[in-house]
């Protein structure tokens, strides 16, 4: 039977947790991780009517983009909708999991379902991560093989798209062991002058423990020689927001329409039309606005996300389009990502997305037709 805990590990697998924000919460915030799931229903926000919604359809666990205890709850009362949802959850034993900035810094979350939707072309991150580290470690010779290879297994050796890559230096390593040492060459008190192969690995701090585990249990020697070194070097492949194409350049008239169009919404707050065609597009779901200057060092045409403030759009200075398409519309596209991943991970795994809307957010709109007169 399927538990909690093989889906969490998969999920972490794709979007670790060490790539989430300092202020987040992500994880498993209500459940047990050994308990076993028949049923698991995906969404943006956890709200009580998303945990009525589950009891309905018979999911033990909720898999939600926005945790539903954020701040830390000083107590569970049936006094706010999000304690309500907890108090139901926990009263139906149903789980909760939050995947939010970790998914929002890998190159296939949040930002990859919208750049999709928008049919965006040529993605890169637009804010790359600074999250690397070179493994530094000395192996015999004849240990080699089993020592690299044993580190590739767990993903060591990652550079952009390629793996298992390593670089190999030969040389020779002295040692002389104490009396109360068991040297795995030699013996004990004696000098030994050995050929030992420097291998060098690139890894994320993701994968640094386990790493240093792996080399632990694969290296011969009794004390192993190593070094970790904390690299300023970008991970092309974590960090914030996204930038890409269109297929064709378009006035800021008719890109505001696109988006429309695309993401099927009705109201774009957008700053003053520029002059210039919007080609290269720069994203980042949900609140994005510090990732505006990245923006306009990648050449970006026109910058989409969310949660903008007044007088957030004067910084647009015409140089591009600032557009907030709003929170939720932003971020809607990853819960289907999210099933897509879990499918492939899990193929027998009952999953479904929710029916319920849960943006907070209303729009009024009033329309003027040619003579001024509202609709």
């Amino acid at each position: 039977m399927l538990k909690i805990k093989s889906i969490a590990n998969s999920l972490e697998q794709w979007a670790p947790p060490s790539l989430a924000l300092s202020y987040d919460n992500c994880g498993l915030l209500v459940g047990d991780p050994n308990q076993t799931i028949d049923k698991a229903l995906v969404t943006l926000d956890v709200t009580e009517a998303v945990v009525q919604e589950a009891i309905e359809q018979q999911a033990n666990l909720i898999i939600a983009h926005h945790p539903v205890i954020f701040k830390g709850l000083r107590s569970i009362r049936p006094t706010t909708d999000n304690q309500r949802a907890v108090i139901l959850a926990i009263k139906h034993d149903i789980a909760i999991y939050a995947i939010h900035t970790n998914l929002d810094r890998v190159d296939d979350g949040v930002n990859k379902a919208l750049a999709d939707q928008l049919n965006l072309t040529n993605r890169s991150i637009l804010e790359e991560a600074s999250n690397l580290y070179k493994l530094i470690t000395f192996v015999p010779t004849k240990d080699l093989p089993a020592v690299r290879n044993a580190l590739f297994a767990i993903g060591a050796g990652g550079i952009g798209n390629y793996e298992k890559a390593s670089f190999i230096s030969s040389g020779f390593g002295s040692f002389q062991g104490n009396s109360s040492s068991s040297p795995s060459i030699g013996k004990a008190g004696e000098f030994k002058e050995v050929e030992e192969e420097k291998l060098e690995v690139l890894l994320t701090d993701t994968l640094l423990p386990s790493a240093l585990n792996t080399l632990n249990e694969n290296h011969p020697y009794e004390e192993i020689a190593y070094d970790v070194l904390s690299l300023q070097n970008k991970n092309k492949n974590h960090g914030s927001g996204m930038i890409g194409e269109l297929s064709e350049a378009l006035s800021s008239d008719d890109f505001i329409q696109y988006l429309k169009k695309h993401l099927g919404i009705q109201l774009v707050r957008h700053s003053q039309p520029i002059k210039n065609k919007i080609k290269r597009v720069a994203i980042c779901g949900g609140a994005g606005f510090d990732l505006l200057k990245n923006a306009k060092q990648k050449g970006a045409d026109a910058f989409l996300t969310a949660d903008l403030k007044y007088h957030d759009f004067f910084e647009a200075d015409d140089s591009l389009l600032l557009c907030d398409i709003g929170h939720y519309e932003s971020e809607h596209w990853v819960i289907q990502e999210i099933k897509d991943f879990l499918t492939r991970n899990f193929a027998n795994f009952d999953l479904l997305s929710t029916t319920v809307n849960t943006n907070p957010v209303h729009y009024s709109i009033s329309i003027k037709d040619g003579k001024g007169k509202k609709d």
